[in-house]
Order: C-alpha cells, then sequence, then structure tokens
C-alpha cells in the first residue's frame, strides 16, 4: 500500500462514508473486517501477467499444483456436468474447446485460452463513481466475445 492515500484510486463513493481508498469496499468484506472468500481476489497487473502463463501452460510449479491438476481447470466440476463451472472459474467453450474466466463484481476479467494460447486481463471500477453503472456488464461481456472470437482466427 502507497504511504499517501490519495495515490490509491478511489474504490467506491459510499453515501455517509465518502470515498473509499485503500480498504476492500465489497460490504461482507468490510463487516467481517478481514479477509473474506466472497470479496474476491485483489492483486497488480505484473502479478496477474506471471499468473497466466502458468494457467497457459508455459510455465510449471509441479510442486504447487500438477500438470493434471491444472487440466481440471478446463472441465465442468459441477454434478452432472450441466453448470459450466471449473474450480473458481466459469468455463465456456468457442469452436469445440473450453477457455475459462473469471469476473469480478468491480469488473475486473481475466480470460485463459489455452487452445488459442493466449489470455485477457481487464482490470477495472465499475463501481466508481456509480455503482449502479448499468452499461458496463453488457460491454464486457462484448469484449469477452471479441476477444476469444479474434483469438481464435
Amino acid at each position: 500500500h502507497p504511504q499517501d492515500i490519495t495515490n490509491v484510486v478511489p474504490t467506491e463513493n459510499i453515501p455517509g462514508q465518502g470515498l473509499i481508498r485503500g480498504t476492500v469496499h465489497d460490504p461482507k468484506a468490510r463487516i467481517l473486517g478481514a479477509d473474506c472468500g466472497s470479496a474476491g481476489l485483489f492483486d497488480s497487473l505484473s502479478d496477474l501477467m506471471h499468473f497466466s502463463p502458468w494457467l497457459l501452460g508455459d510455465v510449471k510449479y509441479p510442486d504447487f499444483l500438477p500438470d493434471e491438476w491444472l487440466d481440471q481447470l478446463f472441465v465442468d466440476q459441477t454434478p452432472g456436468h450441466m453448470n459450466n463451472r471449473s474450480f473458481g472459474w466459469i468455463l465456456r467453450s468457442y469452436a469445440g474447446h473450453p477457455y475459462i474466466l473469471h469476473t469480478g463484481y468491480t469488473g475486473t476479467l481475466m480470460v485463459i485460452d489455452r487452445v488459442a494460447h493466449t489470455a485477457l486481463i481487464f482490470l477495472s471500477n465499475r463501481v466508481h463513481p456509480d455503482p449502479g453503472n448499468k452499461m458496463f456488464l453488457p460491454s464486457r461481456s462484448e469484449l469477452i466475445r471479441t476477444f476469444i472470437t479474434e483469438a481464435n482466427q
């Protein structure tokens, strides 16, 4: 965390509290006062750029997670294989091959397509200044469609 909180991008403008900076804005996490699984993961672009090659299979960490387990991220893990969910990831397919994505409440996004051998990292904040931003989610869906289509041409 930067020493000067004014150098931190605001997360949300909460009525009665003002701008939230440098703390998790997720209401559940704020109430719990600690790390909260429902509050998602928070990381820098640099770290995500190191994480995505591992998900693409370019970097191996067998002591951390064997390749067989990594491969299972691209398989529906729900009962009956009907809900298009992996371990913490949304599972979708394009032209018969799976890709995974993870979205966040604030609009963040990560897409991993191992067949096209590419990843998309999109860091955003749809809740600032207005958490009622209705245009963002359809635009994010269009971004995913465009990325997957162009990556597989």
